[in-house]
């Protein structure tokens, strides 16, 4: 079947057309956010939506003398430091007869944050209806109130 080698959290990637090599551009740790509030509010209670654009980006490749057609989905869950599931994003790939491998590039715009501390984003891959995780990127968040 596939295999994941790896995921990356980044801003942006881009594919070099001649050489067909990926570079990614503002790997992701950690983020500070500043958020304006009114005047004596220091903390704001449930969700902030984080207007972050950023993308996952993953190497699956097939197993060894493997030639057949493979699709699978991935879940993309987000989990704050109380391991809280904020929210869950999928999407279906396929990795043709003749490719021996893929990249996946998923955007995600906005991310939801509830606290100071680090969240996780776990990558499940889903094949013939059997879920495994395949892995669980760390993101540090530093939340700033700022008086308005």
């Amino acid at each position: 079947m596939i295999k994941h080698a790896w995921s990356v959290l980044c801003r942006k990637s881009v594919i070099n057309r001649d050489t067909n090599s990926i570079s990614l551009h503002d790997c992701l740790e950690q983020i500070k956010i500043d958020i304006f509030s009114p005047k004596g509010e220091t903390k704001k209670s449930g969700k902030i939506l984080a207007p972050l654009n950023f993308e996952i980006v993953s190497f699956w490749a097939k197993e060894k003398d493997f030639d057949k057609s493979v699709s699978f989905e991935i879940k993309i869950e987000l989990h704050d430091p109380e391991n809280k599931k904020l929210g869950t994003f999928s999407q279906e790939f396929i990795i043709p007869e003749d490719k021996k491998r893929l990249r996946t590039r998923i955007n995600l715009k906005g991310l939801s944050l509830t606290s100071n501390g680090r969240y996780f984003i776990k990558i499940i891959s889903k094949k013939n209806k059997k879920e495994s995780q395949e892995a669980e990127l760390p993101l540090d968040v530093m939340i700033n109130f700022k008086q308005k």
